[in-house]
């Protein structure tokens, strides 16, 4: 037994649904591209670690001044995890209020200015490192690499109990 399938088009209908498809198609595409827009912009903390501005035997110096240690933040302006300790763990309200009250805080792009020089010399390899100092300029501790917030309160209060058993 043969069955026969008979379909009918109405123009008018057949012409809407292709007007409501394409504009739901256009309406979907941009939503998707105002969603990539918004979750892409410039993130902005809202509590900022206020780093010491100048060079590294500057900032040794600040450090006896203020009796304090050094964080020095070594990173490259191409490294994800750089930027992504910037936007977590360094806009941490608890991380930035230790640091701002405990540190000498010295942000230091290892490719620009004495960057390369300060590498050699602490064999900085990997970014982000950083690197805690005493007032004469040698190295407490360090941290090579992305961490997180706990982690890093937790490695700076050590670096303070050894700083103060100096």
């Amino acid at each position: 037994m043969k069955t026969l399938s008979l379909r009918v088009e109405i123009p008018i209908l057949s012409g809407l649904m292709k007007k409501i498809t394409f504009l739901l198609s256009v309406a979907s595409l941009l939503f998707i591209f105002c969603s990539f827009i918004v979750s892409h912009k410039e993130y902005t903390p809202t509590v900022s670690i206020k780093y010491f501005k100048g060079s590294f035997a500057e900032a040794v110096q600040e450090s006896k001044n203020q009796n304090k240690p050094i964080l020095l933040d070594a990173y490259t302006n191409w490294c994800y995890w750089c930027k992504r300790l910037d936007k977590t763990t360094f806009s941490n309200s608890k991380v930035v209020s230790l640091l701002n009250n405990n540190f000498i805080v010295l942000k230091m792009n290892m490719e620009e200015g004495e960057g390369p020089s300060i590498g050699l010399k602490y064999n900085v390899t990997g970014y982000p490192t950083m690197l805690f100092f005493n007032s004469n300029g040698e190295v407490i501790n360090g941290i090579i690499g992305y961490t997180g917030s706990a982690e890093f309160i937790t490695e700076a209060n050590k670096v303070l109990t050894l700083y103060a058993n100096k």
